[in-house]
């Protein structure tokens, strides 16, 4: 599935312990995270594509009889809601688990993104950690170490799916205590009999009850140093806020009980407590109710620019390209030259190019701008499409047209340039014009590809079907986005098919959910921020290498993303503007007057933003800076 040695996003991160061995039938994307007893890879299956999580076992901090054991018990369990083992990998020097991959991380993860869960997800989340458990306990296997860190989440249409993972301490219920029976686990979830190597179902259930506790209330019932803990568990009485329900404070007060009798019996009898809370609180499945609250939106600042252009005529699009902003209005494309920066500096030159049609895409790369039009052919939605090139140094002559690059027939086109200006990246879709767009075949689209240097077109060997956008992520990789067939049997998803600027298919990730407006991050050669198509106030930070996918409240539905160094500018028609960070976390929020129709990033601080209103526009240039946001850069 890889080409050569590199990775998918630049260079490959190698464990420190030579995990795989060459040959190895898994590409490694990346490390995940650090187990207890051994380090976890995201990586890809060879022979198939698909993603697998490679579970490294230290032979020093995991003896043989440990190992097999977990993987007994990991082979004797089959449910939905446990992550799943399938196979074994042993060599001479090394010996991990292939198993499922949950590119949703874990709930730790969820749990520390700042924003707190509706109760609607939090007790789907729950119900699923108790199915799973009540399966395994019907195996008579105690988990023993229930924490966020051993709940995995994979993605799933407006919410998450839980799976226990890591059974590494896990025991039987008929099982005698021995001599290496200690109080293994972590404390802050250890039911009190743990603490002196008991355990039963009930135990499980009690660090259940803790997780719940910490996901209504925002924080563990008890903290501490390990010692700390282990006294509070023992000795000290769960206060449960009077905020929380009634019923769900009566169903946490059973789960936590110190005496393991006095807790519930099972875990269906606990499952049918969070229904029951569920029904006597009318929780229902919400589309888009993930958080309790609407995304905080950091500091609210003054909207303030320091320059102001009253326009005749709305600007469709805006680009910047170091010193020249690139803008289109009408039937024209002006390029303004700036010096000395578009803050601090003057007006130096302007011209402008007029075309055909209006422009309906603008792209800059390093050296160029990028112009495509459409115009309706009378054959029904039929189009052309023609690629120009605006002139890359100086101010033209005034009988100066664009280069042409190509033209083209077709119902849409895609298109997206390499930001270093090597490569460009197009595609096609086919029109049939005897048959109506509602019954028209899905013929797969070929990807081209355009070297610029010498406008010279490379083999491709990519084609896909159903695409939606087409994003270049770097000067090396591409990403075509497509989605799931409307007619098609099976439930709503994307498809990220990862191409190289040589025009091969390098791996494809599958996601349960739809995308757009998917835009690469400045800050990270490897992350993108998309939208939730089906809730559009939801953003995915996606990560390429290792593939992980983190949603996060976005407060407002975007029209316009960019990205900055230091993060993503998101703004709607309406004029809500936000500013999150590359974590995704947000940092401010202002409001422009009018309605946006364009906006652009420039240098560190600065913004330009076209708004219209009724007969007259205006375009704002913005210097962050100036609205007192106490941003820290």
């Amino acid at each position: 599935m890889f080409v050569g040695s590199a990775s998918l996003i630049g260079q490959i991160v190698r464990p420190r312990n030579n995990l795989v061995l060459k040959p190895s039938r898994y590409h490694l994307l990346g490390l995940i995270g650090q187990g207890q007893f051994g380090q976890v890879f995201c990586a890809v299956d060879r022979k198939t594509g698909a993603l697998v999580a490679l579970k490294d076992l230290d032979h020093r901090r995991f003896p043989t009889k440990q190992f097999l054991r977990e993987l007994r018990f990991l082979l004797s369990l089959r449910h939905p809601n446990i992550v799943a083992c399938q196979t074994l990998e042993h060599k001479k020097d090394s010996r991990y688990l292939v198993m499922d991959y949950c590119e949703g991380g874990t709930l730790r993860s969820l749990l520390e993104s700042g924003e707190r869960l509706s109760l609607t997800q939090t007790l789907k989340i729950i119900t699923d950690i108790l199915r799973g458990l009540e399966y395994a306990h019907k195996q008579e296997i105690i988990h023993c170490d229930i924490k966020p860190e051993n709940i995995l989440l994979k993605l799933e249409a407006n919410s998450w799916t839980a799976q226990i993972s890591d059974f590494g301490i896990a025991r039987l219920s008929q099982e005698q205590m021995g001599s290496n029976s200690g109080a293994t686990g972590s404390p802050a979830y250890m039911a009190p009999e743990r603490f002196y190597g008991q355990y039963s179902p009930a135990s499980d259930l009690y660090a259940v009850g803790v997780l719940l506790y910490e996901m209504i209330v925002g924080e563990r019932p008890f903290s501490g140093v390990p010692l700390d803990l282990m006294k509070e568990h023992l000795n000290r009485s769960v206060k449960i806020p009077e905020t929380v329900p009634f019923i769900l404070r009566s169903l946490l007060t059973t789960a936590l009980q110190k005496l393991p009798s006095r807790r519930f019996s099972s875990a269906t009898e606990m499952l049918k407590s969070i229904q029951l809370a569920a029904e006597v609180e009318e929780i229902t499945q919400t589309a888009g109710q993930l958080w309790q609250m609407p995304a905080t939106q950091g500091k609210t600042g003054e909207f303030k620019s320091v320059q102001q252009e009253f326009l005749e005529s709305p600007i469709t699009h805006l680009v910047v390209k170091e010193q020249q902003v690139y803008l289109s209005m009408a039937d024209q494309v002006k390029c303004r030259t700036y010096r000395n920066g578009m803050l601090q500096g003057a007006l130096d030159s302007q011209w402008q190019v007029f075309f055909p049609q209006p422009p309906t895409q603008l792209y800059v790369s390093k050296q160029s701008c990028f112009v495509v039009t459409q115009s309706r052919l009378k054959t029904r939605d039929n189009y052309s499409f023609s690629l120009y090139e605006l002139p890359r140094s100086g101010a033209p002559e005034p009988s100066t047209d664009a280069l042409i690059l190509f033209s083209a027939l077709g119902e849409r086109m895609f298109l997206n340039p390499d930001p270093n200006g090597q490569w460009l990246t197009y595609g096609i879709s086919a029109a049939d014009p005897i048959l109506p767009a509602g019954n028209r075949p899905h013929q797969p689209i070929r990807l081209r590809f355009l070297r610029l240097a010498e406008m010279r077109q490379i083999a491709s060997q990519v084609s896909v079907s159903q695409l939606s956008q087409l994003q270049v992520l770097n000067r090396r990789y591409g990403v075509a986005i497509c989605q799931s067939s409307p007619e098609a049997l099976v439930e709503a998803g994307s498809r990220l098919h990862i191409f190289n600027r040589r025009g091969q298919r390098v791996i494809t990730f599958s996601l349960p959910v739809t995308l757009s407006h998917l835009t690469p991050s400045q800050g990270s050669a490897s992350r993108s921020l998309a939208l939730e198509s089906s809730n559009p106030s939801v953003g995915l930070l996606i990560d390429f290498q290792p593939w992980r996918v983190q949603r996060i409240p976005l407060g407002i539905a975007p029209d316009f993303i960019r990205a900055t160094p230091w993060g993503y500018v998101l703004a709607n028609r309406q004029g809500q503007v936000v500013l999150l960070n590359d974590l995704g976390e947000a940092i401010a929020d202002f409001q422009v007057p009018g309605t946006i129709t364009a906006i652009a990033a420039f240098e560190v601080y600065g913004l330009l933003i076209a708004t219209w209103q009724s007969v007259e526009g205006v375009l704002h240039t913005i210097d962050l800076r100036e609205l007192k946001l106490n941003l820290i850069f």
